[in-house]
């Protein structure tokens, strides 16, 4: 930094990796990452103090801490829990605090110990408070330091304030109570939040060593303490390694090797004033952070914090292109599936058309047969039969049993005809059903289902009855159209048996009426059948559409994201496997 931002070097590579990161994560729609990334180039390429951020669960000193190394009493302090709030106290000459709420609006009120006791301090209200910002003269130049709620105290909010200010850290300062250091809940802490999803620069802080027996006794349980924390990183590196983070796991035995430790008596040190401070500051934790505050290293320990962010953010660009590609080849193997399903559906719809076919040109033959033998065989009955009844009965008589002999007849030949119709389309329907719908039931004379009651437009609308509809709106409407036109048979009586030489005339009458009623039902049977035959071809329709469909599918868009995948995880792997530094 120091007022130029390097064009070539570590830093650049790393901005050209946060810049790849940043592609992809918008590719993948991953918002939260995406604005990681941001925050990582932001904090790469601008020029900034160093962040150090104090955590530890409550009553191990950590604001009493504070307040030693900035050589002033700043912050609340007690034997109770005391800190509410997120407290960011950095350099500046004028000393003023800002008060920073949760729903983004902003207060700046005057420095006074009052102020900060109201604000930051554990009493009333502050759960609208996101973060107090302090600046004050007594602060170490170059340095920003964020004091936070104890760790085992903190309500679910506070502690999600904690946990985000962690991975945006320079610098960790991890406080623990010399007595009893490295409880199960700091390690658990320590692996999850702060070696397992951010990997920040760690300085581990032993306080209250005035309290210990004897500075031998602090010495010891340094020494044991700085080994398990060895043990730690070395198991959370062997974790990166399995779970395919070669970069992270190598990293944090790098941090691993050298675990500073620091016994600090941060009560000693807030009063022993400008002087070495051997007794509360032993091992030179105050000179370790001036040090840190110098512009080449801080600038160094930011690069190293930011390419530690870097790695977790590959990591995670890996494993969400992982889960793609898992979701991708279920989604191909689910395609390939229904594909096969649709094309033998399609195959035995096929073998069905042609079974349908045969069957529907079989019938047609027999019915159209049929009309042709039976319904013209009941008018020339009645030609027969004419003159022995005008004889036996009279002309008027006969031209009456005539008028309802012929309707009646018919109507019990078209109800044979519909009964076959019925077989027809039953029999056409249950191959079919295979493609959309089950067997339909039966029709009755009135347009109803037997057993239900259900209206012809009622079965129309449900799946599998359009051969029973299509039946019932044809025959029995041609049935009534034939019935009405039986009168002009009665004319054609009433101007031809007046005269018996007529009788003959009107024999011809009734033979010509029966071929042409014969040729309108065989006209019907030929529309019904031929609709039977298109309704079974519209059928095939929607899994020949969902075949096509699913055939494009396979061959477009899944086999381009699948191959922007696969370049993408070629990336990473290059990513993981070359030093960002």
């Amino acid at each position: 930094m120091n007022g130029a931002v390097e064009t070539s070097g570590p830093r650049q590579r790393l901005l050209d990796v946060l810049a790849k990161l940043r592609d992809g994560f918008q590719q993948l729609e991953m918002p939260t990452e995406l604005r990681r990334t941001e925050e990582l180039n932001a904090l790469l390429s601008a020029e900034r103090s160093a962040t150090v951020v104090v955590v530890g669960e409550f009553n191990t000193g950590k604001s009493t801490l504070l307040n030693a190394l900035c050589g002033i009493n700043l912050l609340p302090v007690g034997i109770v829990p005391i800190t509410a709030t997120v407290n960011i106290v950095s350099y500046g000459q004028n000393a003023h605090i800002l008060i920073i709420r949760r729903d983004g609006t902003e207060k700046e009120v005057d420095f006074s110990s009052e102020a900060l006791q109201e604000y930051t301090a554990k009493h009333g209200d502050q759960s609208e408070i996101r973060e107090v910002h302090i600046q004050t003269p007594y602060a170490p130049q170059g340095l920003t330091f964020v004091d936070t709620p104890g760790l085992n105290e903190v309500n679910q909010t506070r502690a999600e304030i904690v946990y985000e200010m962690i991975p945006k850290a320079d610098a960790l300062l991890f406080v623990l109570n010399v007595v009893m250091a490295l409880k199960r809940s700091e390690i658990e802490f320590l692996r999850k939040r702060v070696l397992g999803t951010s990997l920040v620069k760690t300085m581990f802080v032993l306080n209250h060593i005035d309290k210990a027996r004897s500075p031998a006794e602090v010495a010891i349980v340094a020494s044991v303490r700085k080994r398990d924390l060895k043990a730690i990183y070395e198991e959370v590196a062997e974790d990166f390694e399995r779970a395919g983070s070669a970069g992270l796991a190598q990293q944090v035995r790098e941090y691993g090797k050298q675990v500073p430790v620091f016994r600090v008596s941060a009560k000693k040190m807030n009063t022993s004033g400008a002087s070495p401070m051997t007794e509360g500051d032993p091992d030179g934790l105050r000179e370790e952070l001036l040090r840190f505050a110098e512009p080449d290293v801080r600038d160094q320990a930011i690069l190293q914090g930011v390419q530690a962010q870097t790695q977790f953010l590959v990591r995670r660009f890996r494993e969400s292109l992982d889960e793609r590609s898992r979701i991708m080849s279920s989604e191909r193997e689910s395609l390939v599936k229904s594909a096969d399903m649709q094309r033998n559906a399609l195959c035995g719809a096929l073998r069905d058309v042609r079974d349908i076919a045969n069957t529907l040109e079989n019938s047609r033959s027999e019915l159209v047969h049929a009309v042709q033998e039976r319904i013209p065989r009941i008018f020339l009955e009645q030609a027969e039969t004419i003159e022995q009844r005008m004889m036996e009965i009279g002309a008027e008589r006969t031209l009456q049993i005539i008028q309802e002999e012929i309707p009646r007849k018919l109507e019990a030949e078209i109800s044979i005809l519909n009964d076959r119709m019925h077989a027809l389309a039953v029999k056409c329907a249950a191959p079919s059903s295979r493609i959309s719908s089950p067997e339909p039931p039966r029709i009755d004379a009135n347009g109803k289902t037997e057993g239900t009651g259900e209206s012809l437009s009622d079965a129309k609308n449900q799946p599998g009855h359009e051969f029973l509809a299509m039946i019932v709106a044809m025959w029995h409407p041609m049935l009534g159209i034939l019935i009405a036109a039986f009168p002009f048979i009665s004319n054609i009586f009433r101007s031809g048996l007046s005269v018996h030489a007529d009788i003959a005339d009107v024999r011809e009458q009734l033979r010509k009426a029966g071929q042409e009623c014969a040729q309108s039902v065989e006209a019907k049977i030929e529309q019904q059948i031929e609709t039977m035959r298109r309704v079974v071809l519209d059928r095939m329709d929607a899994p020949q559409q969902s075949l096509r469909n699913i055939c494009n599918a396979l061959m477009g868009a899944s086999d381009l994201e699948h191959e922007t995948v696969s370049k993408m995880q070629a990336e990473v792997k290059r990513l993981e496997e070359q030093p960002l530094t």
